[in-house]
């Protein structure tokens, strides 16, 4: 059974009998159907058209939801260095971020058994995208070396924290006397 992206019962039962059109008629289109929409998937996301991949997204999870997860997991930790942005996508960091969403929203519908993505990624990817949007709001003035200092003191605050709530302090705590740090330079 296919679902809509929205969920909508309605639009459910005319792709799900879309589908079983095909499949009488043309069933060499659903051969290896999971594999041509991982590809479908990647070549929409490689061109930044997120909306496209999202709805094939859809369609496979209501195949595989597992397989979908994984598509996205990967996705998170970093698509690859030589695809496109868009206007609508506009960096890496916020295609991970949408991707996060869409494996959040996929977990939940299909109720999966996959291990959620960690804390610590999604602290990263939120700084990316704060790091992104603040380069292009400086017309791209902010220089590699300063990009490099700001990714430095989050990896220290980030390991701060980690260490200071494995050993059962406050991370608040912890963490203001770095921050201090950072703004004394």
């Amino acid at each position: 059974m296919v679902f809509s992206a929205d969920g909508n019962p309605k639009e459910s039962a005319n792709i799900n009998k879309k589908i079983n059109q095909i499949k009488s008629h043309y069933p060499f289109l659903l051969d290896s159907l999971e594999s041509k929409l991982s590809t479908l998937i990647y070549n929409y996301l490689s061109f930044g058209q997120f909306e496209l991949a999202r709805a094939s997204l859809w369609q496979l999870a209501s195949i595989n939801p597992l397989k979908s997860l994984q598509i996205l997991r990967r996705l998170i930790l970093g698509p690859p260095p030589e695809w496109f942005s868009s206007p609508s996508v506009r960096s890496k960091a916020h295609l991970s971020w949408l991707c996060v969403i869409e494996f959040t929203a996929i977990s939940k519908k299909f109720s999966t058994d996959i291990a959620p993505i960690p804390a610590s990624v999604i602290n990263r990817i939120q700084f990316d995208i704060l790091l992104t949007s603040a380069h292009v709001q400086f017309d791209e003035s902010c220089s590699d070396e300063v990009i490099r200092e700001l990714i430095h003191y989050h990896k220290a605050l980030s390991e701060s924290e980690t260490s200071s709530t494995s050993e059962g302090t406050s991370s608040t705590t912890s963490r203001q006397p770095l921050q201090v740090s950072l703004y004394k330079l």
